[in-house]
């Protein structure tokens, strides 16, 4: 966004919200005006740092996501810089006050998953501070949630956020007395599988870092802290980040286990070869494999189960992502009704199919049970038996 020119009317904004420069209630602030994330970074980094003692940390960037007074604009830059670090791993630069409030080349066309779009720090700051504005601060803002407005956010949790959904559309009410409100604003998740979670007041940070349920509230958020305080639990993990735990990857097998308390049972499409390639399958085997998922997907949806699907790092139809998993929704005249947790819209450049895409709408598109198997590798079902 370039210098800033700062008005009186931001900057009294600015005064009455403190440390985060632009309180997340107010709307009536133009994009113009909104702090930059270099503006940002240089306004806080000595308090950052602790007096100017050294450069920032990884470490310090995670205390701070965590900060309650880390709000508005302060802590959409503390989020997109923890995204930046944890995406680019071993390749990170340090963060210094230089680092950050250079001039960085950035690419809007990077999905959010890519490992290199945490290096759009600009980018990703103004992402950030767009939900941290616009959330509602209770757990639910509508009667009950719904698929529609769901994205996910920079995790990579597609296949928690694919079980959620899925768990929406099935039984909305359901997954909503998953969550109790305490007095003291905090939370007690309650999952299925029998595991309790105590989640504390989300900061600013958290909610920017994680995904996004629109107008419906923070009831999203308050799960995937829970899910990754759970994974933390099981994994030994007690001193890792919970958000960073929950989006270090996995399989909706475990979504739906915490959701329902019931066994996950995956089917397998593809199997890995000696080369360790996990093919196509061969046409001969596609009319076998189109009827049994045509008997699996109809039985999971029609007795009201969570069903969810994933793709490797094989080549999908364009609009899709690799190494991503899925909500089933329907099945309705050979087709299988699918919803990807980025909530993305997408219109094929020619016929829809395996070679264009499918079009896309709020992430939901329908495809040909024949194309299905060709595409997907492996479905997860809820079933009857309970985990016990």
């Amino acid at each position: 966004m370039g210098s800033l020119v700062i008005s009186r009317r931001v900057q009294l904004r600015w005064l009455v919200c403190g440390l985060g420069l632009v309180c997340a209630t107010s709307t009536a602030i133009r994009a113009e005006e909104l702090p930059s994330f270099q503006h940002v970074v240089e306004h806080h980094y000595n308090r950052w740092t602790r007096g100017g003692q050294g450069i920032l940390t990884e470490k310090r960037v995670t205390e701070l996501v965590g900060h309650a007074e880390v709000r508005g604009a302060e802590a959409a830059a503390i989020a997109s810089i923890h995204c930046y670090q944890r995406k680019a791993g071993e390749k990170a630069q340090p963060l210094t006050r230089a680092f950050l409030t250079g001039v960085h080349k950035e690419d809007p066309t990077l999905r959010r998953d890519h490992p290199e779009s945490g290096g759009n720090l600009s980018l990703n700051y103004n992402s950030f501070l767009r939900h941290i504005q616009s959330a509602p601060r209770s757990a639910f803002a509508v009667e009950r949630p719904e698929l529609n407005g769901i994205t996910q956010g920079h995790l990579a949790d597609c296949y928690f956020v694919a079980g959620v959904g899925a768990a929406v559309h099935r039984n909305p009410d359901n997954l909503k007395q998953l969550i109790h409100h305490k007095d003291d604003h905090s939370y007690e998740v309650r999952f299925r599988n029998g595991k309790q979670v105590h989640v504390l007041p989300l900061t600013d940070a958290q909610l920017a870092l994680g995904s996004n349920a629109g107008h419906q509230g923070i009831w999203l958020n308050i799960l995937e802290l829970a899910a990754g305080t759970v994974q933390e639990q099981d994994r030994e993990q007690e001193n890792k980040f919970a958000l960073d735990t929950l989006g270090s990857g996995g399989d909706s097998v475990f979504t739906i286990q915490l959701l329902t308390g019931r066994k996950a049972i995956k089917h397998v499409i593809r199997r890995r070869d000696t080369q360790g390639v996990y093919p196509v399958p061969a046409e001969r085997d596609i009319p076998h494999l189109v009827s049994k998922f045509t008997k699996v997907i109809h039985e999971g949806v029609s007795n009201q189960r969570i069903v969810c699907c994933g793709v490797g790092r094989w080549s999908v139809p364009p609009g899709m992502g690799q190494w991503h998993q899925y909500a089933i929704i329907d099945l309705k005249q050979g087709h299988v009704d699918i919803w990807n947790p980025w909530g993305s819209h997408f219109a094929p450049k020619g016929e829809p199919g395996l070679v264009h895409g499918y079009h896309t709408q709020g992430g939901r598109f329908s495809m040909p049970v024949h194309d299905f198997v060709c595409v997907f590798g492996a479905v997860n079902v809820e079933s009857d038996q309970p985990i016990n």
